[in-house]
């Protein structure tokens, strides 16, 4: 409601018109001053997302990821959400996104093997680690993941 409510003020302060936008009008505001809005707009899905609103999470965060593409942290916070809604193919190819643009990024690795792991694909979540490793050798999280992946491994060979 809140987000409704700020983009039906810009939109009526820009266009002198009434309070009632539309949604084409919204995305209008979104996309002219992306610059202003994202970041309202992330937070907002941030604050969905921490109170358990997961619709309106995936909401806000897609709405943002049409303005603003490139957002890593909306397109790895989407990608939480559809891994937690068991959806692992769309989760994965959002954080292949994420990490196409910033490979080096421990938040969408971890996650990225969260998925994998969800699967049942030990094997590549060990391999997606280990190449992390690789990149970010003193990264603590990676070395941690490394080796709760590979103890877990170990347990299921017994």
């Amino acid at each position: 409601f809140f987000f409704f409510l700020m983009i039906t003020r810009t939109t009526r302060i820009k266009t002198g018109g009434s309070a009632a936008a539309s949604d084409g009008d919204k995305r209008q505001t979104l996309k002219t001053e992306p610059d202003s809005t994202a970041p309202l707009i992330y937070n907002l899905a941030v604050k969905a997302k921490d109170a358990r609103n997961s619709e309106l999470a995936g909401k806000l965060y897609t709405q943002l990821l049409e303005v603003v593409p490139n957002h890593t942290n909306a397109t790895i916070n989407l990608a939480v959400l559809e891994r937690e809604a068991k959806r692992y193919d769309q989760a994965i190819e959002l954080l292949d996104k994420a990490l196409k643009r910033e490979p080096e990024n421990t938040a969408a690795i971890i996650n990225r093997v969260q998925v994998l792991e969800e699967k049942g694909d030990i094997n590549a979540a060990r391999q997606a680690l280990e190449e992390a490793h690789k990149l970010n050798p003193e990264d603590e999280e990676i070395q941690h993941s490394l080796n709760e992946l590979q103890k877990k491994k170990a347990m299921l060979n017994k």
